[in-house]
Protein backbone atom coordinates (compact mmCIF):
# COMPACT_ATOMS: atom_id res chain seq x y z
CA UNK A 1 0.00 0.00 0.00
CA UNK A 2 1.46 3.37 -0.91
CA UNK A 3 1.54 6.42 1.36
CA UNK A 4 -1.39 8.18 -0.31
CA UNK A 5 -3.69 5.21 0.19
CA UNK A 6 -2.40 4.79 3.76
CA UNK A 7 -3.25 8.43 4.42
CA UNK A 8 -6.69 7.96 2.89
CA UNK A 9 -7.39 4.90 5.05
CA UNK A 10 -6.15 6.73 8.16
CA UNK A 11 -8.45 9.69 7.41
CA UNK A 12 -11.44 7.38 6.90
CA UNK A 13 -10.73 5.62 10.18
CA UNK A 14 -10.44 8.95 11.99
CA UNK A 15 -13.80 10.05 10.57
CA UNK A 16 -15.40 6.78 11.77
CA UNK A 17 -13.95 7.23 15.25
CA UNK A 18 -15.19 10.83 15.43
CA UNK A 19 -18.72 9.72 14.46
CA UNK A 20 -18.70 6.94 17.03
CA UNK A 21 -17.44 9.34 19.69
CA UNK A 22 -20.21 11.83 18.88
CA UNK A 23 -22.79 9.03 19.24
CA UNK A 24 -21.38 7.93 22.60
CA UNK A 25 -21.27 11.50 23.91
CA UNK A 26 -24.88 11.97 22.82
CA UNK A 27 -25.86 8.76 24.65
CA UNK A 28 -23.96 9.94 27.73
CA UNK A 29 -26.16 13.03 27.85
CA UNK A 30 -29.15 10.71 28.19
CA UNK A 31 -27.59 8.41 30.79
CA UNK A 32 -24.57 10.16 32.32
CA UNK A 33 -23.97 7.49 34.98
CA UNK A 34 -23.45 4.60 32.54
CA UNK A 35 -20.03 3.11 33.29
CA UNK A 36 -20.08 1.21 29.99
CA UNK A 37 -20.54 4.43 28.02
CA UNK A 38 -17.85 6.21 30.06
CA UNK A 39 -15.42 3.38 29.36
CA UNK A 40 -16.30 3.37 25.67
CA UNK A 41 -15.80 7.14 25.53
CA UNK A 42 -12.33 6.83 27.07
CA UNK A 43 -11.40 4.14 24.55
CA UNK A 44 -12.66 6.24 21.65
CA UNK A 45 -10.79 9.33 22.87
CA UNK A 46 -7.59 7.30 22.92
CA UNK A 47 -8.33 5.83 19.48
CA UNK A 48 -9.03 9.33 18.12
CA UNK A 49 -5.72 10.63 19.46
CA UNK A 50 -3.77 7.78 17.87
CA UNK A 51 -5.68 8.10 14.59
CA UNK A 52 -4.92 11.84 14.49
CA UNK A 53 -1.22 11.10 15.03
CA UNK A 54 -1.31 8.51 12.22
CA UNK A 55 -2.91 11.03 9.84
CA UNK A 56 -0.28 13.63 10.72
CA UNK A 57 2.57 11.17 10.26
CA UNK A 58 1.34 9.94 6.87
CA UNK A 59 0.53 13.51 5.84
CA UNK A 60 4.10 14.61 6.52
CA UNK A 61 5.53 11.65 4.60
CA UNK A 62 3.28 12.30 1.58
CA UNK A 63 4.37 15.96 1.41
CA UNK A 64 8.05 14.97 1.06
Amino acid sequence: MNLRSSLSVARERLAEIRLALADVESDLQISPSSERLKSLRRSLLSARYHAEMRVRRFGRKVKR
